[in-house]
Formats: structure tokens, C-alpha cells, sequence
């Protein structure tokens, strides 16, 4: 995911300040609490974009989007 992309790189080089680094994770968990709390939405723009790319490589789709929430 785009999401994890850029502190992993990070991470993997020799020199960084760690305080940098943890505020750019802590960063990343907000924006993934974001995600889970809007996951109805983030998927509806998934979905799009995934219909989308299936249009320009002349894939039908198959089965409408089919979810049900369980909360942990």
C-alpha cells in the first residue's frame, strides 16, 4: 500500500533520527484509524478504481460489492 511505502524505506536506511521516524508512524496509525473508521467509504473508492482498471483491460464484472460489518 501506498500507506507503508515511504516509512519502510526510511527505516531500512542506516542514518535517521528515530524521533522523525516515530512521528512519521504515529502518522501512519492515525491514518489508518482514519481508514477503519471510514472503511465503507475507502472501499466505495477501492471498488471504483478496481471497476475502473477491470473497464481498461476488458474484464466484466463478475459480482457486485457484497460486505457485512463485524465489529471485533
Amino acid at each position: 500500500m501506498d500507506y507503508f511505502y515511504p516509512i519502510t524505506i526510511i527505516l531500512q536506511t542506516k542514518d535517521f533520527d528515530i524521533s522523525a521516524r516515530c512521528e512519521h508512524i504515529e502518522n501512519l496509525k492515525k491514518t489508518m484509524k482514519n481508514i477503519r473508521e471510514n472503511i465503507d467509504k475507502e472501499h466505495e473508492i477501492w471498488y471504483k478504481i478496481a471497476l475502473d482498471l477491470a473497464k481498461r483491460v476488458d474484464v466484466p464484472e463478475k459480482m457486485p460489492r457484497v460486505y457485512s460489518y463485524m465489529p471485533f
